[in-house]
């Protein structure tokens, strides 16, 4: 039983665009690789992981990291929990971070902080050799947008397989919410 009740919980959900992230996630393997094995390598005995086809297979896969957290984002939503989760776009994060925040204050119904978007501390630190990933939890100091990386990663050889039609089904999952969370916030009065 939750303290307080359900309606009390709330959880912030950052979603990026999904092709970036198993960009993020290729472009951590090839810097991995150059001086060890990640686990899903160690033990992949069919080979996917020998191609950026297959490790984009891996990573999707129900099991692996970013399907995984896909899986319990959907699950969350499938069980009714929507009301109390505000997904916010890691790009507009990015953009404008401080009107996303102001929404964030907004949903979570405290007052706004005042934040050094030029400054950001890194305060938290994860032992990423268990995800066999060097600098996975890595921050950057200042809070800017990022180019899109999967152009530069994936070439057209990848883009034409299905795996990567599936990778783009799924990101529309919360395109929608993330959609109706904007429009929440912008229709609610802003606190001061």
């Amino acid at each position: 039983m939750l303290a307080g009740g359900k309606e009390r919980v709330r959880a912030l959900v950052t979603v990026r665009d999904l092709r970036d992230v198993c960009a993020s996630f290729e472009k951590l393997y090839r810097t991995t690789a150059a001086t060890g094995q990640i686990p899903q390598e160690q033990a992949d005995h069919n080979l996917k992981m020998k191609t950026a086809l297959g490790r984009l297979e891996v990573f999707i896969d129900n099991g692996q990291p970013v399907g995984r957290a896909f899986n319990a984002i959907r699950d969350a939503v499938t069980r009714g929990w929507r009301k109390n989760i505000l997904f916010i776009e890691y790009e507009a994060l990015t953009r404008d971070p401080a009107s996303v925040l102001q929404g964030v204050y907004l949903f979570l119904d405290e007052k706004p902080h005042k934040h050094d978007f030029e400054n950001v501390a890194q305060i938290t630190f994860e032992d990423d050799a268990l995800h066999g990933f060097k600098d996975l939890h890595k921050i950057r100091q200042k809070v800017r947008p990022q180019p899109p990386q999967w152009p530069e990663v994936y070439d057209k050889t990848v883009l034409i397989e299905p795996v990567w039609k599936r990778v783009e089904d799924l990101a529309r999952f919360w395109g929608d919410y993330v959609k109706l969370d904007v429009a929440r916030m912008a229709s609610d009065p802003i606190r001061k």
